[in-house]
């Protein structure tokens, strides 16, 4: 704390510039998450990409049609899509959604996380997603998801990490 005192003491200005810059990135991050055009894409059918899950698997999104769908956006790294993990499992698990996470990671580190945590869900890393970011309009923050209805069309989009209520609002938007 005495090092605070000091900087604040001897360069005022500094302070006023770190609290700047770091007012302006939080502005820039809330921004972008909450004014993203990406609710342009409530009522649009699901993009016709090949992925490629941690199996090596090809995946597209209609190969879970007839079911409703989340893709969620995510990081290993990321404290509150790490909090939403074990929920958005669970409802894969129960049959009450299906589930595609696509990871922004190095392929170790979710493997691990998905040992770690069991998970069944599919998992893609975003260098193997063919470009659904750009296809979802996905903001530069995370975690997001899209969620689809049975026959693949976007009926929702969350910004931010879920609750359970805020998931199962969704997943009911989904089910229709």
């Amino acid at each position: 704390m005495i090092w605070f005192k000091k900087m604040l003491d001897e360069r005022p200005n500094t302070l006023v510039l770190i609290l700047a810059a770091a007012f302006g990135l939080g502005g820039f991050l809330l921004s972008s998450a909450l004014f993203s055009d990406s609710d342009k894409l409530i009522g649009s059918a699901a993009p016709t990409l090949v992925m490629q899950d941690l199996a090596g698997k090809k995946v597209q999104l209609q190969d879970f049609r007839g079911k409703p769908l989340v893709v969620n956006f995510w990081a290993t790294w990321c404290p509150p899509c790490i909090k939403e993990m074990p929920m958005l499992e669970r409802a894969h698990s129960r049959g009450d959604i299906q589930v595609v996470a696509i990871a922004s990671d190095e392929a170790a580190d979710v493997r691990g996380f998905q040992k770690a945590q069991a998970l069944t869900m599919t998992l893609v890393l975003e260098a193997q997603a063919g470009g659904i970011n750009r296809a979802l309009r996905v903001p530069n923050t995370i975690p997001y998801s899209v969620f689809f209805d049975a026959n693949g069309q976007v009926v929702s989009v969350q910004h931010g990490g879920m609750s359970q209520a805020d998931f199962d609002a969704q997943v009911l938007k989904a089910r229709g």
